[in-house]
């Protein structure tokens, strides 16, 4: 009974211990995790910008298109050539979570390029969004230009842009707050977790929702900013809430992470709850057993123990044989025939997935030496040293990286699936590599619904279509029409 009663007072007081160390660790991980992800959403952000500011940097600086369009003094035709060729630069370089904008001062050229992850809205109500940034700035003295500032726009949505004038063109990477957010998966909620709250010295921004769920002001914010990550686990509630801020470079904004007092409550409520439950269960059980113990033998105990001690010990065959023998018990006979069937169930498991480990090695070798084209890779290298001898850098830079792209692709996990974006994202690599090493040129025509874009698909299998449609294309070597390609979904 003394052993009884110092094992029910073991559990109580572990239990108890393990509620509260569970109650502090977790203000620490969430802490740990608000800085975390802070980081991974900042770095993200401040990747895109210094993408995009190189990218008009240089259309600013070194573009004859855009130096063209500058001067004024292009014909209407020049300066369709002008503007169709910037607009192809901008379709490659727009950034993922919002737009490029050319325009001039007068309004005759007004184009512009959205990101492929924008779709909340019609093409109409994106156009209306991109001429008042271009009315916007417009209207810019000269000292907010060639620098990142903030705009919210007339539908409450704030952007970061970055325009840069050369005479009366004008050229603007306009990067989307609240696309930033849902692509990172901020997009809706009903409050619980972080929520993420950009801002300035003047004002903030969170998306739909997730601003009154906050209940956080503009003070609090630049409190908890000046405050930054010099105070300890226990001192990281603002207010009732926990605040986390990051700075993002190169920008007037930072990014805070809040995550509201009642969450934490309703999080400890139910640890609370389960850990009570699972003390609970544990005395009764802890009661039943004891009481079961004084009423048995514990030579049945003694035997299985010692049964299994020779299964860890031993081989499957020597096991067998010992088990065989009779026993004068009936418990004893069952239990022996349960092993012998358990071993040779476990010899015979061990065979099967030792088979299958080496068929699938097999199989993983044979795809991977059917992917490795040999001539496909020294034709690549013979076009990169072409390129190289006529210094052709350019055509160079964009063949390596298509090429190394391919190249990870192939050898990456052949035997899972994956998303139909990646497989079309593959697809554009290939052409281009196909396009830059080719003399004619190759049109390919993608109509893919956005809805299918995370459909799992075999790797390669849209790639293998594409590169027969290509190479049995080709009907006439000396032909100089282009050759036209389309993907497209089947609804």
């Amino acid at each position: 009974m003394i052993a009884f009663a110092i094992g029910i007072v073991v559990i109580i007081a572990g239990l108890i211990t393990f509620i509260g160390y569970s109650i502090h660790s977790s203000k620490v991980r969430m802490n740990e995790s608000a800085q975390a992800s802070l980081k991974v959403l900042t770095d993200d952000l401040e990747r895109d910008i210094e993408e995009q500011n190189e990218f008009i940097t240089n259309i600013y600086l070194d573009n004859s298109d855009f130096a063209a369009l500058a001067r004024g003094q292009l014909t209407a035709g020049g300066r369709v050539v002008s503007v169709y060729g910037l607009q192809q630069e901008m379709g490659r370089e727009v950034a993922s979570s919002g737009a490029l904008l050319l325009f001039t001062a007068d309004d005759e050229v007004s184009v512009f390029q959205l990101s492929s992850s924008i779709d909340s809205a019609s093409f109409k109500e994106n156009s209306a969004r991109c001429h008042r940034i271009m009315d916007f700035c417009r209207t810019l003295d000269r000292d907010r230009l060639f620098s990142w500032i903030t705009y919210r726009d007339d539908d409450g949505i704030m952007y970061l842009l970055n325009t840069y004038r050369k005479n009366d063109a004008f050229i603007c990477s306009a990067i989307s707050l609240e696309n930033t957010l849902r692509l990172n998966g901020f997009d809706s909620g009903d409050g619980d977790g972080y929520l993420p709250v950009f801002f300035d010295d003047e004002q903030m921004y969170a998306i739909d929702s997730k601003s009154g769920n906050a209940n956080v002001s503009l003070e609090e914010l630049i409190r908890a900013e000046a405050r930054g990550e010099k105070v300890s686990a226990s001192n990281i509630w603002e207010d009732n809430q926990i605040i986390q801020t990051r700075a993002v470079s190169s920008t007037p904004i930072r990014l805070a992470f809040v995550l509201p007092a009642s969450y934490f409550n309703k999080y400890n409520k139910i640890s609370i709850a389960v850990v009570s439950a699972i003390l609970l269960i544990l005395l009764i059980f802890y009661v039943t057993v004891f009481r079961m113990l004084t009423k048995m033998l514990f030579y049945p105990l003694n035997r299985i123990s010692e049964l299994s001690r020779q299964i860890e010990e031993s081989s499957a065959e020597t096991i067998t044989m010992g088990l065989s023998s009779q026993s004068n018990i009936v418990e004893f006979n069952q239990i022996n025939s349960a092993l012998i069937n358990l071993t040779n169930q476990t010899v015979l498991l061990t065979s099967e997935k030792e088979k299958i480990e080496r068929d699938e090695v097999k199989a993983e070798l044979q795809y991977y030496q059917l992917q490795t084209r040999t001539h496909f890779i020294l034709n690549c290298l013979k076009s990169l040293y072409g390129m190289l001898e006529t210094k052709q850098y350019t055509k160079m830079q964009r063949m390596i990286i298509a090429f190394s792209n391919h190249i990870r692709y192939v050898f990456h996990d052949s035997a899972s699936f994956v998303p139909l974006s990646a497989e079309l994202d593959e697809v554009m690599d290939y052409y281009n590599i196909i396009q830059l090493d080719s003399s004619s040129p190759i049109l390919l025509i993608r109509d893919v619904a956005e809805d299918t874009m995370d459909i799992q698909v075999p790797p390669l299998v849209v790639q293998t279509f594409v590169e027969n449609s290509i190479k049995h294309n080709k009907k006439d070597l000396n032909n100089t029409f282009p050759t036209s390609e389309t993907i497209s979904t089947m609804t």
